[in-house]
């Protein structure tokens, strides 16, 4: 098989980027096989080499936001917290990496275009994105601060100091309650809420009737 029938193939997969293992599925080779096929075709320009493992099969140039499903693998992902509150227009400050929510294990990843800030979040929590022009999977204005509320109640400093912010004109805080009403915790659920009402200065409004 030459480098661009192995290309080929994996582009057929209609994916951005794919890991070393997924490419040595698709292409019916053992890991080795593949490393050393992706790397000729990175050493063409053909494909670039995103992160450790993980190669970038798009022609435009990647930025972390798109990496943030494929470094999750196998668990689920999307940008959330500082992020998706800068993008949403809600902070002024540029976060200096990308942070994202995922049902994996709390850990950060350096890749070619940046560092890339993985948080656990409780799976009846995880939800409320939608995908960007790219692709990329961004939390609601709503749901960020939900996810960043949550995250305020761990052992991370990260989530301790409360954003000033700034609510877009749509924020819809009848969005909120039925996150909340997903903790079947009395307790997690005030706790939730008091966070949340640390952060906008209001609690969660119910949805009408």
């Amino acid at each position: 098989m030459t480098s661009r029938e192995a290309l080929a193939r994996m582009r057929e997969l209609k994916v951005p980027a794919v890991t070393t293992s997924e490419a040595a599925s698709v292409l019916g080779q053992s890991p080795g096989t593949a490393s050393r096929m992706l790397t000729r075709l990175a050493d063409a320009h053909l494909i670039r080499r995103a992160a450790h493992g993980v190669w970038w099969l798009d022609s435009r140039t990647p930025s972390a936001l798109d990496m943030v499903e494929t470094l999750a693998a196998p668990f689920a992902a999307y940008v959330s917290l500082h992020t998706a509150l800068y993008i949403h227009g809600m902070i002024e400050q540029i976060p200096v990496v990308t942070y994202a929510v995922t049902l994996g294990r709390t850990h950060r990843t350096r890749i070619s275009s940046g560092v890339v800030s993985f948080h656990h979040l409780a799976p009846e929590l995880f939800g409320g994105a939608e995908r960007d022009k790219n692709g990329v999977p961004v939390a609601t204005p709503e749901k960020a601060l939900v996810d960043f509320a949550w995250l305020s109640g761990t052992r991370s400093r990260l989530f301790s100091a409360t954003p000033e912010l700034s609510l877009p004109k749509r924020f819809d805080r009848r969005a909120v309650e039925p996150w909340m009403e997903r903790l079947k915790s009395p307790k997690t659920r005030a706790q939730l809420e008091r966070a949340w009402s640390r952060l906008v200065g209001s609690r969660p409004r119910r949805p009408a009737e």
